[in-house]
């Protein structure tokens, strides 16, 4: 999206909500269903962490969600392949 197209879609809508899920936390399955519901509840933005082994820069919260969705067997290939289906 180009900086002009998204001060236009900010414009456009006065109020946003932003949502941030780390894809596969705590399944792939609910991961979707997740990202879903913050659509049609009216999410403008979402931001999805894909898992990796390290996430030291991120908080205690984001770093458990991280660690759960490695558990579950999430790769970078599943959590892409989530995206094309969200």
């Amino acid at each position: 999206m180009s900086l002009s197209n998204l001060r236009a879609a900010f414009d456009a809508t006065p109020h946003h909500l932003a949502a941030f899920f780390v894809l596969g936390d705590p399944d792939l399955e609910t991961s979707l269903a997740l990202a879903k519901a913050a659509i049609d509840a009216g999410c403008t933005q979402l931001e999805l962490g894909l898992p990796f082994s390290d996430p030291c820069g991120d908080g205690p919260a984001i770093q458990r969600a991280q660690s759960r969705a490695l558990a579950a067997g999430v790769s970078t290939e599943a959590a892409t392949r989530l995206l094309s289906e969200i």
